[in-house]
């Protein structure tokens, strides 16, 4: 039976028809194209890495990827580009946190994708592959086509941010290289440095490094779930698992515990929420950043502050409301946790005992650390001051700064996928005046789009 329910605030949602939300989709069961980690592109070894390039991009998570096949379609290829990062696999934060909490749907809809507007978009792109895709993922393929909300599996997505990858080239271009340091010479190139001493000199730098887990803060009774793989930890003594934290993550893990028939208690130190995603999407058009652009700093941060909270997909609610009834989940809202004993019970501030066999701790991300800019850099409540428009680092010329640390200029949505593609629009329509690059020239971008369409492998039946 469709298990569907009305949403309350359908204006933060991608639906223009529809005011249901189906939690069918969360029971997809098809077994994943992407079961090891080895399948994503792999980053080539530093040895092989040349000196010097025109642009570094530090990071190759989605950020990273997406700037990159921007810059691409700019001219930024070749020896003209270089990436780095300390993972082995390009967005393998991303695979690693979304197989350990077996999450099998995006959260986001089929819009929002690494790929530049040149390119093959995600709707497309899952278009053919159609004969591979499950009745849901046809289901969801024909509500994008129609503007209703719509939710890729997490396979197709990462087929397609693979596609984009290789057919950009990026992995040619990628290298295991942990920046420890960037600083600019006195010819106004940068300079990046690893601890081991190798270095790479760039006109342009951008970063891209996005966010990393907090810590632990109950490391003593509990596993973190953002490093550990909690299935790790399930065995025939585990009957009752407690879970902290009220974010996807957690919801995905709370299901998958739910699903092995394992009693939950869902421990969340806010309201228990529900939304189409974790940031409001008036926050990914135009008058989401006017808005936020006009506020001081100090309302800036009051409002990433006020956004940044954890919430389950919307589509979660039904499946939970069930298991609910069923008295298999337990919901303590609004809790704060006292203390945590040593036989693995949680005890509340209103003294309530919630007792378990595993704990399992969600409790979300920070910004990973930058590195050492030598030459200095303006913060403001830990987050770089950038030049709204282009990016650029204030005071810093030809460094760039995207994904979550661009928060103070973005705002919210900087970390998330659709804050990469704005952010590449205003990094490179700079880079491109400073280049005497035509962007918009119509010969470059159909003889762009002839040879990576000549490179385009045919896709898998």
């Amino acid at each position: 039976m469709r298990r569907s329910y009305k949403v309350k605030f359908i204006n933060d949602c991608d639906s223009v028809l529809n005011n249901e939300i189906n939690s069918e989709i969360m029971k997809f069961d098809r077994n994943s194209f992407f079961n090891n980690i080895e399948e994503l592109p792999v980053l080539q070894n530093k040895v092989e890495m040349n000196s010097k390039t025109d642009l570094v991009i530090i990071g190759t998570g989605m950020v990273g990827i997406t700037l990159a096949a921007r810059a691409w379609h700019l001219g930024f290829k070749g020896d003209r580009i270089t990436l780095i990062d300390g993972n082995e696999y390009f967005a393998e934060n991303f695979f690693r946190r979304t197989k350990n909490s077996e999450q099998k749907i995006m959260r986001s809809s089929f819009i929002h994708h690494v790929a530049p507007n040149e390119d093959i978009n995600l709707a497309d792109f899952t278009r053919l592959k159609h004969n591979e895709l499950t009745n849901i993922e046809k289901e969801q393929l024909t509500l994008a086509r129609m503007g209703e909300r719509s939710l890729p599996s997490l396979d197709i997505f990462l087929e397609h941010v693979k596609h984009v990858v290789i057919n950009h080239n990026l992995h040619k271009r990628a290298f295991k290289f942990s920046a420890d340091s960037i600083e600019q010479n006195t010819t106004g190139k940068w300079i990046i440095s690893d601890s081991e001493g190798q270095k790479i000199e760039s006109k342009y730098v951008v970063l891209a490094m996005g966010q990393s887990p907090k810590e632990n803060m109950y490391k003593e009774h509990s596993i973190n779930a953002h490093v550990d793989n909690f299935k790790n930890y399930l065995n025939e003594k585990v009957k009752t698992v407690n879970i902290i934290g009220g974010g996807n993550t957690s919801a995905h893990i709370v299901k998958s515990c739910l699903d092995r028939n394992l009693k939950v208690n869902w421990i969340i130190r806010n309201e228990e929420n529900y939304a189409c995603t974790d940031i409001p999407h008036k926050y990914w058009r135009d008058e989401g950043y006017l808005k936020f652009s006009q506020m001081t700093l100090d309302k800036r941060m009051e409002e990433i502050k006020r956004i940044y909270k954890g919430s389950a997909m919307l589509e979660h609610k039904g499946i939970f409301d069930d298991y609910k009834k069923d008295n298999a989940l337990t919901v303590f809202d609004n809790a704060t946790i006292q203390e945590i004993d040593k036989n693995k019970t949680i005890i509340l501030q209103n003294k309530t005992r919630v007792e378990s066999d595993l704990i399992i701790s969600t409790i979300g991300f920070e910004l990973k650390k930058l590195p050492q800019i030598k030459n200095g850099i303006n913060t403001f409540n830990g987050f770089p001051v950038l030049n709204d428009s282009t990016l650029e680092a204030e005071g810093l010329k030809n460094l760039f700064i995207a994904s979550s640390h661009s928060a103070l200029s973005l705002g919210p949505a900087a970390k998330n996928i659709d804050g990469a593609r704005i952010a590449s629009e205003r990094i490179f329509k700079e880079l491109a005046k400073r280049e005497g690059i035509e962007k918009y020239n119509v010969k470059n971008i159909l003889e762009n789009l002839t040879n990576w369409s000549r490179n385009t492998p045919v896709l898998k039946k």
